[in-house]
């Protein structure tokens, strides 16, 4: 079976870890020429901690977002679904240096909650605002950890549950150089030891 497949080793032209969340961050400077509203896609980014909630992404010096980030302390993650993956990719290899990101594609900036200069992208199904708390060096990048302090979600992506429903919005994921978007449900946490009462009641979502 398995231990008989031949394996091949790879170049190593990347950490070939995937599926990432392709997301939008959003964020805003304080000083001029770095106080507008401006996007970057990213999709080295991760879950740190659940208590506090913390989240994190990679970004190197030289973009013009990592300056406006380290002026205000805060950024906005906007979790993205098929109908953005256009503006996700062009906001990936445009600077806002050079163009305004928001008006280029469409996109709309609005307030959320407990965050004072980062604005959340209004077309995101899902918008997670974020307090900078620490930056570590990490290569060639800095990761930025930020504490969460607000999620905001739209009504219509939510189960009976009020439990966001990814597939409604088809999230996309990065996967080594490619998006894709969030295929087949195949189980859930605990699904390996759960009962057959438990099984049952799941299968009928």
């Amino acid at each position: 079976m398995g231990q008989n497949k031949e394996k091949v080793n790879l170049k190593i032209s990347s950490t070939i870890l995937s599926p990432s969340p392709a997301i939008l961050v959003s964020c805003k400077g304080t000083e001029a020429p770095y106080d507008k509203d401006n996007i970057i896609s990213i999709a080295m980014t991760s879950t740190l901690s659940t208590v506090p909630p913390l989240l994190c992404i990679s970004l190197k010096s030289v973009r013009f977002s990592y300056s406006q980030i380290k002026q205000s302390g805060e950024y906005v993650i906007n979790m993205v679904g098929r109908d953005l993956c256009f503006a996700t990719d062009w906001c990936g290899v445009k600077s806002g240096r050079d163009y305004d990101k928001f008006k280029e594609c469409n996109l709309t900036p609005v307030p959320i909650k407990n965050l004072s200069i980062a604005h959340a992208i209004a077309e995101a199904p899902i918008s997670i605002g974020c307090k900078l708390v620490n930056v570590a060096k990490a290569g060639s990048y800095e990761v930025f950890i930020g504490e969460v302090v607000s999620v905001e979600a739209d009504s219509d992506i939510l189960d009976e549950n009020g439990k966001a429903d990814f597939k409604k919005f088809g999230l996309i994921s990065y996967n080594d150089g490619d998006y894709y978007e969030l295929g087949e449900h195949l189980g859930f946490l605990g699904y390996s030891i759960a009962s057959p009462e438990v099984l049952k009641k799941k299968s009928k979502k």
